[in-house]
């Protein structure tokens, strides 16, 4: 009988060949596992700067490790400083309480930099500039950004006045105000904290509410604003807030 002429390969050159092309397989994948695959490692960075006289705190619990963290600190700086004040008429449009004793520029700046963190596909951060924090993200894997809303202060005290509540912010903004008001020919003491999607809306929300006090509460129910007051009743605390508040 003749020959084929696709003769057989020997069985140990065959395993030889199997052999070698494992190896090369899993020399292949562990190269394209490694430049594309690898997971990151990330660790907390946090900065603190200054604009227009204000501190600001930017965490980042997440923070690529092969991210620029400085450039990016530089970046927020630039924008920071070359903040102009939003158009009057835009703002008025926007916020129906609107008025020109309003200001919610430490909002607005807040916006600003979430804007900047945000382009940097940055999703875990807390921002706060003032009395405005927003929030994004979670602090930890197993921890929400908890912030805390302060009681209004003793008059002339310089004491922590303690908390009053702790507000849980899942991709949402918190601005407060704190101060005295003449009242019926006295001084009330009175907070407010206003939670909103944007730190703009909830800073201006914020400034209109501590001038209208109670009589604002109506207001914020039509526009769907979650708003707490807070006064200062002696060593006592009492609150009143829009129906939004407490979803």
């Amino acid at each position: 009988m003749s020959k084929s002429s696709a003769e057989s390969i020997p069985t140990n050159t065959l395993w030889e060949i199997i052999r070698y092309a494992l190896v090369a397989i899993a020399g292949g994948l562990f190269i394209w596992y490694y430049w594309f695959y690898t997971p990151l490692t990330f660790s907390s960075q946090e900065y603190t700067g200054q604009t227009a006289g204000t501190p600001y705190i930017v965490n980042i619990p997440q923070f690529p490790d092969n991210a620029d963290w400085t450039k990016l600190t530089e970046e927020i700086q630039n924008r920071l400083d070359a903040l102009a004040p939003p158009d009057p008429a835009t703002l008025k449009k926007a916020i129906p309480v609107w008025s020109t004793d309003i200001s919610a520029a430490e909002g607005y700046a807040v916006d600003c930099i979430a804007e900047l963190l945000e382009e940097q596909k940055i999703t875990d951060y807390l921002i706060e500039v003032g009395n405005c924090v927003r929030c994004k993200g979670k602090k930890s894997k197993d921890a929400d950004w908890n912030i805390g809303i302060e009681k209004p202060p003793l008059e002339a005290s310089k004491e922590f006045p303690g908390l009053q509540q702790n507000v849980v912010l899942r991709d949402q903004s918190l601005a407060t105000k704190s101060g005295s008001l003449p009242v019926n020919a006295a001084l009330e003491l009175r907070s407010v904290a206003v939670v909103a999607d944007d730190c703009f809306c909830a800073d201006a929300w914020a400034t209109a509410m501590f001038l209208l006090g109670e009589s604002g509460i109506e207001s914020a129910n039509q526009h769907g604003i979650a708003v707490l007051v807070l006064y200062r009743r002696g060593e006592n605390v009492e609150e009143t807030f829009s129906k939004h508040w407490r979803k």
